[in-house]
Order: C-alpha cells, then structure tokens, then sequence
C-alpha cells in the first residue's frame, strides 16, 4: 500500500467511526496549533460539514496528501482558508470536500478539555481573537517580532490559565 493509499484509508475510517457516532482520536504531530495543542497531545473529532464551521473552529482537513489541523478563518467560495495558531501564515487554500471532522477536545497528560462547551471554548474563542488582534496590529505596519512574541506569551497565559481551571476532566 503507498503512502498515499495508506492516508486515504486513514481518513476513510475516521469519516466511517464518526458516522456510526464514535469520536475517533488523533496525535498532534507538530506544534504547529501551539500553545492550544502540541505535538503528542491526543485530539478528539466530531463530524462537520462546511458549511457549519465558524470562524475559530480548530478543523482536520487533507491537505496535499496528509492531514492538518488548523484553525478555520473563512469561506472564499469554493474553498476554505485556515492557518496554525503559532505561524501565522495562512495555508494554501483547500476545498470543502478535504475537511475531515472538527477537533471538540484535546487529552495531554491524562486530562482532556472540550472545545465546543465550557472553558475551553472560550479558550478557544480567545485564541482566535488573538490571532484577528495580531493581524490586524501586523497591517498597521507595527513590527512583527514584538507583536508576535506579545501575542504568543498572552495566548500561552490564557492556555495556562484555562488548562489549571476546574471544568478539566
């Protein structure tokens, strides 16, 4: 089976657990959604069409042969725009038919934390508000790396904070 195959059945049996109402897990390989996920840490899927995505949603999607999970930004019909928390540049645009499911909770060290309810969607919620806020200082011409590094420890915080909360299982 070639790799290409062997990512096709991946994501063929992620859509069919989800399906038959199971929530199927995946590893985060980089830290590419950092500080909200890192590599190693354990994500949970939930079935989603496009057009039931908002902005901010965290989505796994294929891309050019493997799977990425990015944060949604918005339609630009026919395709989708996405881009990680810690890079802050935007993935190349991908149709609806890549998205796999969207990610509703993650588990590191023996916790978990929903996404879609409770402290961590307003987590959630921030960190994208986080990243409209930075590209919106980076457009008035402000200097990248201290805009970045600012954004970065205040999303680290928030992470910190939401992750020492009670509502972690």
């Amino acid at each position: 089976m070639s790799e290409g195959e062997a990512v096709h059945a991946v994501v063929d049996a992620l859509k069919t657990s989800m399906r038959q109402g199971r929530m199927p897990f995946l590893e985060v390989s980089s830290n590419s959604m950092a500080p909200l996920l890192r590599r190693g840490q354990r994500i949970g899927l939930a079935p989603a069409q496009a057009h039931q995505l908002r902005s901010g949603d965290v989505v796994t999607f294929l891309e050019d042969g493997h799977l990425t999970t990015h944060r949604f930004w918005g339609r630009d019909d026919p395709y989708l725009k996405s881009r990680g928390d810690r890079s802050g540049q935007f993935d190349r645009p991908w149709r609806r038919e890549a998205l796999i499911g969207r990610v509703v909770m993650y588990q590191a060290a023996g916790r978990s934390m929903w996404l879609d309810h409770g402290t961590g969607r307003y987590l959630n919620r921030l960190l994208f508000c986080a990243g409209k806020c930075e590209e919106r200082l980076l457009a008035w011409c402000l200097p990248a790396r201290p805009v970045r590094v600012a954004i970065r420890l205040l999303a680290t915080m928030m992470t910190a904070a939401a992750y020492r909360s009670r509502e972690v299982l």
